[in-house]
């Protein structure tokens, strides 16, 4: 954060304490001394942060400090229930083949995005999945992540991905996607945003898609919205 901050305003933050460069050349039986030091920085950083004006300002600190209140409440779903499944996922699934597909039919869940132009850039940040489904055969619950591309899109240019969030039909990934494009363009494209399941002995495994038109984007509008899952032809 601290060396974005610096790269992005080029050394300009007045009013906000820096993190101290190269670190601290302490010994291994030093290691407590070390992170007591770092604490202390780091909270003297983040104090200076917050009462600055780039706290309001930065689109890079405002994606990098996410999720905010309402997301976590969103991300919070039911956890008594979540244990439940698991239990229950665990002691009753079969084990599956290496060759496991979802049948049409059986995609299932929402994710959330949220959708701005602004400063000629589309950003669309993919921020939860809830209610994913567990792939058929599968004990354990999917290591899922978003694939995006902007519509059409025939050399595959504006692809994009998050991290990988495993074992959770709840995933909360809280990434900001970004897409430097003038707004007419945008507004000829669909935005496509796919979830998968990574498996590392096989194929990933399809789990669902959302299709959003962009022909009516705002610009002065940010499009926050929960979108049901559902199949679609061509999962490229």
């Amino acid at each position: 954060m601290d060396s974005k901050l610096h790269t992005a305003y080029k050394g300009n933050l007045s009013g906000c304490h820096s993190l101290p460069k190269g670190g601290l050349a302490l010994g291994r039986q030093e290691v407590h001394a070390v992170a007591e030091q770092r604490k202390h920085e780091i909270a003297r950083f983040l104090k200076s942060l917050f009462s600055s004006q780039l706290a309001r300002e930065s689109d890079l600190v405002y994606t990098f400090f996410h999720p905010l209140l309402r997301d976590q409440q969103d991300a919070d779903i039911h956890l008594p229930k979540l244990r439940e499944d698991q239990s229950k996922n665990r002691s009753s699934g079969a084990s599956g083949g290496l060759d496991r597909q979802i049948p049409v039919g059986t995609i299932k869940g929402q994710l959330k995005l949220s959708i701005e132009y602004r400063k000629d850039v589309l950003h669309v940040m993919i921020c939860h999945a809830k209610d994913l489904d567990i792939p058929d055969g599968s004990k354990d619950e999917p290591n899922s992540y978003v694939k995006v591309y902007l519509r059409p899109d025939p050399h595959k240019a504006t692809k994009r991905k998050t991290r990988v969030v495993r074992k959770n039909r709840h995933p909360s990934f809280m990434e900001m996607l970004e897409y430097r494009m003038p707004l007419d363009v945008v507004r000829c494209r669909t935005l496509q945003a796919t979830v998968w399941d990574c498996d590392r002995f096989s194929e990933n495994i399809f789990l669902g898609a959302v299709t959003i038109p962009l022909e009516n984007l705002n610009p002065s509008y940010e499009m926050v919205n929960w979108h049901q899952l559902t199949n679609f032809s061509r999962m490229t």
